[in-house]
C-alpha cells in the first residue's frame, strides 16, 4: 500500500456545500460561470488596481495632490479585506486552498489593511479623548 493514498484521500476529501456555497465559490474563483463573475472578476482586477496606484500616489508628497480618497479607498479597501475571507469560508477544501500562494498573497493583503484601519481607528480614538 503506498503510504501517499492517505495523504493524498485527505487533500481531495471535500466537505459537503450547501448549494448557495458552490455558487459563490463558482462566482468568485470561475470567471466564465456567469457574466456577472466575468463582470466581478474584472471590476475586482480593477479595484486592486486602483488601491495599489492610490496608495502610491498618497505615499509620495505631491504638492498637487490635496485630496484624500478616503472613502473610496475605504470601500475597496473592504472588498480587499473580505473576499478571501468568503472565498475561504465557501471553498470546497479548506486544505488545498491553503497550499495555494496566491491564497496566502491575498490573505496577506487582508491582513495589512486590517492592521492599518486598527492603527486608523485607535489614533483617531486618541485623538477624540485628547479634546
Amino acid at each position: 500500500r503506498d503510504l501517499r493514498d492517505p495523504v493524498h484521500s485527505f487533500l481531495r476529501r471535500r466537505k459537503q456545500r450547501t448549494e448557495w456555497k458552490h455558487v459563490v465559490w463558482q462566482f468568485l474563483e470561475d470567471r466564465e460561470s456567469s457574466r456577472a463573475a466575468r463582470v466581478y472578476g474584472y471590476l475586482y482586477t480593477a479595484a486592486v488596481l486602483w488601491c495599489v496606484f492610490i496608495s502610491w500616489r498618497f505615499t509620495h508628497k505631491d504638492p498637487k495632490m490635496t485630496a484624500h480618497p478616503g472613502f473610496v479607498l475605504d470601500i475597496l479597501q473592504f472588498v480587499l479585506l473580505f473576499e478571501p475571507v468568503v472565498r475561504f469560508a465557501v471553498c470546497p477544501n479548506r486544505l488545498t486552498f491553503l497550499c495555494n500562494i496566491y491564497n496566502w498573497i491575498d490573505c496577506i493583503v487582508a491582513l495589512q489593511i486590517a492592521v492599518r484601519w486598527y492603527l486608523r481607528l485607535t489614533r483617531m480614538h486618541r485623538t477624540a479623548l485628547l479634546f
